[in-house]
């Protein structure tokens, strides 16, 4: 059995009278894809910003493989190995694709100051290792072009491979298909199956049929509690679920 990676124990972001996360208590197992499912609202990207420490936990606790994190700096979570994507793309869309990735392995690799006179061949282990990332998400063959080129669903995978340029223990993804078509949905979702057991996945996403199928676990928010949690099938079965999620 899979050791706990992630857990938080009670955790709850208030903003002002409104309690955006509830009491949450989450278990992540190393090398799982676990899926947050929800309605719009429910917290789910409060929680992630919360795991982060983009926003602080107003009561709770977050450990990270047994360490309690709760009071570190996102930068400190980020080196002990939480990489996250977010909703919106954040890349360099006027620098190359191998850039993009490049300077992201720099950033977590590179020692040293930076030369910017120096050519990519002074730093070879830097691109092996940002090759391999481009070749782990399918964009070799477009590691010339501009980012602004490729289309939405490859700077989708893109940011991916940046994100990975971190070395993460545990990737946070918030809603990674979102605004793809069906292809390039089903492009990504094979892509983010296969990362795993590499990397533990903590993902959330509105797309069922992608939860349904590459999902281990599924975790179900609702008014910024978790409601219910179990497996792709329990939770298709789950009345509560039904209600809170379907409209059922």
């Amino acid at each position: 059995m899979s050791t706990e990676i992630l857990r938080t124990e009670g955790v709850s972001k208030n903003f002002g009278a409104h309690k955006a996360v509830a009491d949450v208590s989450l278990s992540v197992r190393e090398g799982h894809l676990h899926c947050i499912i929800g309605p719009n609202g429910a917290g789910k990207t409060t929680l992630f910003n919360v795991l982060t420490k983009d926003l602080p936990p107003t009561t709770g606790a977050i450990f990270f493989q047994g360490r309690d994190v709760t009071g570190l700096a996102p930068y400190e979570i980020s080196r002990l190995g939480i990489g996250r994507s977010y909703q919106i793309t954040s890349i360099f869309a006027n620098q190359t694709v191998y850039d993009n990735v490049w300077v992201a392995v720099y950033q977590h690799e590179g020692t040293g100051s930076f030369n910017f006179w120096r050519r990519y061949t002074g730093y070879p282990p830097l691109n092996e290792r940002t090759t391999s990332l481009l070749e782990l998400v399918g964009l070799s063959s477009h590691a010339g072009k501009m980012a602004m080129e490729l289309s939405y669903g490859d700077q989708r995978l893109l940011e991916i491979a940046v994100t990975l340029a971190t070395s993460p223990k545990l990737l946070l993804l918030d809603e990674p298909v979102n605004g793809l078509a069906q292809n390039e949905t089903g492009k990504l979702a094979r892509l983010i199956r296969d990362l795993v057991p590499r990397y533990t996945v903590l993902m959330i996403e509105h797309k069922m049929d992608v939860v349904m199928n590459i999902s281990d676990r599924v975790s179900v928010m609702n008014f910024g509690e978790i409601i219910a949690e179990g497996t792709p099938q329990e939770m298709r079965d789950n009345a509560d679920v039904k209600r809170a999620y379907f409209g059922a």
